[in-house]
């Protein structure tokens, strides 16, 4: 769980480090996510450390959220076969189809007075919103 100086991050689509002044965080491992249209909470609701995860899926970071689906078998492997014809296109399904929360719990020490910490998004899939406690 959080403890004292811990950040819970979340966003819709993902890829970055966490750099400190003692060096870098990578944020690689650990992520969770779920459908936004299948939770009623909140993005500081969410980013709660008292927030419970417990059906939430193994996210794959980085990657995106079809990845993330693929990795957990619930779409088919797009480079077998014909499978990419049954991955429902975002034309047809609606932006929310792969709208999803991603969330990660990591520590980092405190900024010295007068320094700074830098989140450094190394890639965005799209677009994201980021909460942090």
């Amino acid at each position: 769980m959080i403890r004292k100086y811990a950040i819970t991050t979340i966003f819709l689509c993902l890829i970055f480090s966490a750099t400190a002044q003692i060096g870098s965080v990578n944020l690689d491992t650990g992520w969770k996510c779920k459908n936004a249209g299948k939770t009623k909470s909140t993005g500081e609701q969410i980013s709660r450390p008292d927030y419970a995860l417990g059906d939430w899926l193994p996210a794959t970071v980085p990657g995106t959220v079809l990845t993330t689906l693929i990795n957990n078998k619930l779409m088919p492997d797009p480079f077998y076969g014909m499978n990419n014809e049954q991955i429902p296109d975002i034309f047809t399904t609606g932006a929310g189809y792969y709208t999803y929360w991603f969330v990660t719990d990591f520590k980092t020490t405190p900024a010295i007075v007068d320094q700074q910490t830098w989140l450094h998004f190394r890639g965005v899939n799209y677009s994201c919103d980021i909460y942090l406690n």
